[in-house]
This record gives C-alpha cells, sequence and structure tokens, in this order.
C-alpha cells in the first residue's frame, strides 16, 4: 500500500470520524440524509473505480467500508436512543393509567406516580405531562429530530408522532 493510499485512508477514518460524533448526538439523525446522498454517489463511484483499476481496489472499499461503518453506526446510536427512551416512555404511561385506575382521576403531577422531574430528564430528555378535565396527556421529544414529539393517547392506547 502506498503512502498516498494510506493518506487517503487515514483522511476518510477523520471525516468519517467526525460525521459519526456529529450526526450521533440526540436531535441530529435527521440530518443523515445530507450524507447519505452524496455518499451514494461516492460509493457508486469508488465501485467503478474498483472495476476499472484494480490496483485502486483495495484503498476504495477500504474508504467505502468505513462509511458504511461510519453511518451503521449513527444509525445505531439513534435506533437504540429511541428504543430505550421509548422503554422509560412506556413505564410512566403504565404508571399514569395504573394510578388513574386505582385512584379514578388522572394523577396531578407526575411527582405523584413515582418519577420526578429529574428522572425524567435522565431518561426521556424532554417530556411533558398534564391532566385536563381527568385527561391525561404526556409527550416526549423524538430522540432524533428537533422539534418533533410523541404524544401518548390514552383513549386509544398508542403513540402518536407529532412533527
Amino acid at each position: 500500500m502506498t503512502k498516498e493510499s494510506k493518506h487517503k485512508i487515514y483522511i476518510t477514518l477523520m471525516w468519517a470520524s467526525l460525521m459519526t460524533l456529529s450526526l450521533a448526538m440526540p436531535h441530529v439523525g435527521f440530518m443523515l440524509y445530507l450524507v447519505v446522498i452524496p455518499l451514494s454517489i461516492w460509493t457508486l463511484y469508488s465501485l467503478y473505480l474498483s472495476v476499472r483499476k484494480p490496483e485502486l481496489r483495495a484503498n476504495q472499499l477500504t474508504r467505502v467500508s468505513i462509511w458504511l461503518l461510519a453511518v451503521a453506526l449513527v444509525v445505531g446510536i439513534h435506533y437504540f436512543r429511541h428504543i430505550t427512551t421509548r422503554q422509560s416512555a412506556d413505564e410512566v404511561v403504565a404508571a399514569i393509567k395504573s394510578y388513574t385506575a386505582t385512584h379514578g382521576l388522572c394523577p396531578v403531577t407526575l411527582d405523584d406516580v413515582g418519577f420526578s422531574q429529574e428522572q425524567l430528564q435522565d431518561s426521556l430528555g424532554m417530556a411533558g405531562y398534564g391532566c385536563d378535565d381527568g385527561n391525561p396527556h404526556f409527550f416526549y421529544k423524538v430522540t432524533y429530530i428537533v422539534f418533533d414529539t410523541y404524544s401518548y393517547d390514552f383513549s386509544k392506547g398508542v403513540w402518536k408522532y407529532r412533527g
């Protein structure tokens, strides 16, 4: 492997790492499309080069693999964050339902069902709760998109995405 090809791999590692660190942050995952679209074109071009110029094959395929691994890592991080946050939100909903079934009215605050504001902040990030006319309302912020939320519809028993 030549010095130039090693340099290209190091540069690819640097940019892929920077992209991974940036896009793996909470509420930033939706920006992955800004990387995936040009990366798809570049990947096709790299595959073309790998076929037409066998001497570049190892280098190009290594660089493509680095980028694909970086994208998969970002997607995996956001998926894991989404799943764990949803599980925490489901626990809150179950507590609200249990309290409502036991007491005949919804809790005034989530402290009444055993969830402090600090606990919610740690497990859900931004979340909100309210009880209007005996109807509970609970939402939390989507983990991979800024400004969007999931809210629980207690009458239907489903989560609703609100963009």
